[in-house]
């Protein structure tokens, strides 16, 4: 099974360029000392994306998504004390972004154990395609392989070295239909429960409905409230078609 990870969320365009500058491979074959010490340099050639993306052309996509997003409006909701124990709620319409708002995610899959490494681009290829069908083409920038993250490493289960296993990075800029942008935790955690729990990811179609998923599942596998459980289940149930279709090539 792959294990999957929202490995951070950015804010900022200087941020998201950043993360788009370590993913990519030209521009991190251009880094001569990097600050993470389990890249290997010696093995960032073999490195690779699904879009073949460069640098440039993420930035631009990236560019025209915020530019987009700018130019719409949103309410704000703000309070107006009147007196030591009265208040007043109001709300007003202003153009562009919030100064808080989560511009891109980026997701982190590790390879299923077992899985041979002739086989690490087909998969990439598919975890991208699955993400595109829920997320939307237009807005998953590209994914990318790292064969110069693969590392020794300590186990703290086996108590032994053993070998980090081979991972992609997709970089997802969380819009809504409208070109707004909305980063949900909830839609995430939908994204990860479907594709770690109920998706092998190694190339092959669902094993389980997703709609048999129950609340009691979701509050003891993932620590969830009742009350949020509740809204997840409700959200799986209603993306569990879509999914099936996907899974199976429709």
């Amino acid at each position: 099974m792959a294990s999957m990870n929202w490995s951070d969320k950015y804010k900022s365009a200087s941020e998201v360029k950043a993360h788009f500058r370590h993913n990519e491979k030209d521009e991190r074959m251009k880094i001569k000392n990097p600050q993470n010490f389990h890249i290997d340099k010696s093995k960032t050639h073999l490195n690779f994306s699904i879009c073949n993306r460069s640098y440039e052309e993420r930035c631009m996509i990236y560019d025209k998504a915020v530019a987009y997003a700018e130019q719409m409006s949103h309410t704000e909701t703000y309070v107006i004390k009147k007196g030591k124990n009265a208040s007043k709620t109001m709300t007003r319409t202003k153009t562009g972004m919030k100064k808080d708002t989560v511009t891109c995610l980026g997701l982190e899959t590790a390879a299923p154990a077992g899985l041979s490494v002739s086989q690490y681009e087909k998969w990439a290829k598919r975890v991208h395609e699955i993400a595109c069908e829920f997320f939307g083409a237009d807005n998953v920038i590209d994914t990318d392989g790292h064969f110069d993250e693969i590392h020794l490493y300590r186990d703290p289960v086996k108590k032994e070295y053993v070998w980090s296993r081979f991972h992609i990075h997709t970089s997802i800029l969380p819009r809504r239909a409208d070109g707004s942008f909305c980063s949900r935790s909830i839609a995430k955690l939908c994204f990860s429960m479907i594709m770690t729990e109920h998706l092998p990811l190694g190339l092959e179609h669902a094993q389980k409905k997703l709609s048999e998923i129950t609340v009691s599942d979701i509050v003891r596998k993932y620590k969830q409230p009742v009350v949020i459980a509740d809204r997840i289940r409700e959200e799986i149930v209603m993306l569990a078609p879509k999914l099936h279709d996907i899974l199976k090539g429709k």
